[in-house]
């Protein structure tokens, strides 16, 4: 009980510190429920479309992060999000990552649109789960914490054998989707970006 009671008090518990990541699963969690109510018609105005982009519909580069294609797909979302909570939830200002959220969604979609012209339709959290990631990784680092080198290690390999292997089939089947690799890619370079960017604002 004293393992438990010493564990809950280390959670980045400040609202500063969970009030965003709430927010965005919140956010997931309605557009999901709406989508679903409505038969998927969420999609047809707020998903990541190639033929959107070109008839000026910009806000798609955002909103199509926050659409899953099924329950499996947002609950596997949550988790990440969760997970960046416990890891990197002290690290947390709402209004800070918000706006790391917005440049990493709007980020991804326009490296998609601009690199990735096989990519016609997208939906998920997940580029956006890899950026952030990767930057709390590299605060890790900053406040020399050794499991920021091992988390950005784990993180790097991930995604070259995402690059070199063939997509994961019991993930797309339980998903419904094709994994868009590229988006996770992209995540990660755009973390680093941002990521760096931090260190060096506060050097």
């Amino acid at each position: 009980m004293n393992i438990f009671n010493r564990f809950i008090k280390q959670l980045p518990s400040k609202p500063e510190q969970y009030f965003a990541y709430l927010i965005i699963g919140a956010l997931c969690i309605i557009l999901f429920a709406v989508d679903s109510f409505f038969n998927h018609q969420a999609y047809h105005y707020l998903a990541f479309e190639r033929e959107g982009f070109i008839k000026y519909e910009y806000w798609r580069g955002l909103s199509a992060h926050l659409l899953h294609t099924n329950i499996w797909h947002l609950m596997l979302n949550l988790l990440g999000l969760l997970l960046l909570w416990l890891l990197h939830g002290d690290y947390a200002n709402s209004r800070r990552l918000f706006l790391q959220c917005i440049v990493l969604g709007v980020g991804i979609s326009a490296s998609i649109y601009l690199f990735a012209p096989n990519v016609i339709w997208y939906v998920g959290l997940s580029g956006i789960l890899h950026g952030l990631f990767v930057i709390g990784a590299i605060i890790d680092i900053q406040k020399k914490r050794a499991s920021g080198y091992l988390l950005l290690a784990g993180v790097i390999i991930k995604i070259v054998d995402e690059q070199l292997s063939e997509p994961d089939a019991k993930l797309q089947a339980l998903i419904q989707a094709n994994v868009v690799i590229e988006a996770h890619l992209y995540g990660i370079i755009l973390g680093f970006v941002i990521g760096l960017a931090i260190v060096f604002k506060k050097k």
